[in-house]
């Protein structure tokens, strides 16, 4: 990994994969709210909570 990139976040194995995944996810939805980018990254990374919520 990168200087600077995690290896881990939440708990979980944080590969460039997933640092790519982020990215597309943002790429030019600059109107997006916060939490809506959370909810599309969880989603698209399989993320969730004990409960099965999206984490953020």
């Amino acid at each position: 990994m990168n200087k600077g990139i995690p290896e881990r976040l939440c708990g979980r194995p944080f590969t460039h994969d997933a640092l790519q995944a982020i990215r597309e996810e943002v790429q030019g939805e600059y109107s997006l709210s916060r939490m809506e980018i959370a909810r599309r990254v969880c989603s698209r990374l399989n993320w969730s909570n004990a409960l099965g919520g999206s984490r953020n």
